[in-house]
């Protein structure tokens, strides 16, 4: 994206969200899971590099089909 922003997913609740680093996506992730009663660790926290090899999601890119 323009703005540097880069996607990030936690593995616990499959939320995706849109943060400038990883430790803001793990704050944001630590303090949603404070709210809603669940633990969040750094490995629980997929880049758009994980995403694509554990789930085959693929973000900010195309993909030709032909």
């Amino acid at each position: 994206m323009a703005d540097g922003k880069k996607v990030y997913m936690n593995k616990t609740t499959g939320e995706i969200i849109w943060r400038n680093c990883r430790l803001s996506a793990w704050l944001y992730f630590k303090r949603d899971g404070k709210h809603f009663g669940y633990k969040v660790s750094n490995k629980d926290i997929l880049d758009a590099d994980g995403i694509l090899k554990e789930f085959g999601i693929v973000f900010g890119k195309t993909r030709r089909i032909a």
